[in-house]
């Protein structure tokens, strides 16, 4: 174990299988229908899945620039994001004619070129999948989960490297594809306990891995995510917290979450923002005061877990 960088020895009375001194606890997956082991939590969704064979996603200017030239698919287009675009910043655009009318469809060129393409990316494509049997509805996504209110957008894979989550807010004219979760938190209570140190070492004990990179989960992760419940005095200070690194981040205006997220490069102002969130976070959860160490934060996490398991 370590504090401040200095390794001190601690004998532990039992080592789990995810390698902490604490009881043996498997965390498995826990349903969207269960919900969040915290009465504190709001679900948190899975994006929308083109599954269009790239027909439905504008990935340059040019072709935006093409789109919006056509007065009616102009009106659908609208800003897209998977993980990579969240994370870095970039530019995408998507064709989202959840409410376009058919003559729409019909009277647009360019409009009809893509239903086209797409309608014949799905009829080719296996009988027993999902591509195949959303062929006869070739202008819409796979599936349409996207909110219809402000919410928080959580990249489903980011870098191991990552001290902190680079989470985003948005607004709902902006298309969160499968690559990106989504949670409705009006007040920004979830905002502030995943931007906390407490949760990132949750995310990487608990969590997959896809090649070396952290790979978030709705179900294993959020789902089990052991806050216990808070007074009001504590959600308000959490909250206040949690805006705390929005302010910080604020100061960095046109810097991508992968820029301030730089462990190499973090802003002094953000990285003192999360410090001071991690504070009011830590005894959130239960610690008497700051936790010294990620041990300390995953000793808590389990027993927390065990507690509101029964286990």
């Amino acid at each position: 174990m370590e504090i401040n960088g200095d390794p001190i020895e601690i004998r532990a009375s039992h080592i789990n299988p995810y390698l902490i001194d604490g009881p043996d606890i498997f965390i498995v997956k826990r349903s969207q229908k269960a919900g969040p082991i915290s009465p504190m939590l709001n679900l948190v969704d899975s994006g929308s899945m083109p599954l269009d064979g790239g027909n439905l996603i504008i990935n340059t200017r040019e072709e935006y620039d093409k789109a919006m030239s056509d007065s009616v698919a102009a009106k659908y287009v609208r800003p897209f994001r998977m993980g990579k675009e969240l994370i870095n910043n970039i530019g995408r655009w998507c064709l989202w004619l959840n409410d376009a009318e058919p003559n729409e469809l019909r009277n647009s060129s360019y409009l009809r070129e893509k239903i086209k393409a797409c309608r014949e990316y799905r009829e080719n494509a296996p009988v027993k999948g999902d591509a195949y049997k959303h062929r006869t509805t070739p202008w819409l996504f796979r599936d349409d989960h996207q909110q219809d209110t402000n919410y928080l957008a959580i990249p489903k894979v980011f870098s191991e490297d990552r001290e902190y989550m680079t989470c985003d807010w948005y607004t709902p004219d902006i298309i969160a594809g499968d690559m990106v979760y989504t949670c409705i938190d009006p007040k920004g209570l979830a905002f502030a306990i995943i931007e906390s140190s407490m949760f990132m070492v949750w995310q990487k004990t608990v969590g997959g891995r896809l090649e070396s990179r952290c790979r978030f989960s709705n179900t294993v992760v959020w789902n089990n995510l052991p806050l216990p419940e808070l007074s009001d005095d504590m959600r308000i200070k959490v909250i206040e917290a949690g805006r705390g690194v929005l302010a910080a981040r604020a100061n960095h205006p046109g810097q991508s979450l992968a820029d301030l997220y730089d462990p190499d490069f973090m802003p002094v102002d953000l990285r003192k923002a999360h410090e001071a969130l991690d504070k009011v976070v830590d005894v959130a959860f239960g610690a008497k005061k700051p936790c010294r160490s990620n041990d300390e934060r995953l000793t808590l996490l389990f027993a927390n877990y065990a507690a509101l398991t029964n286990q």
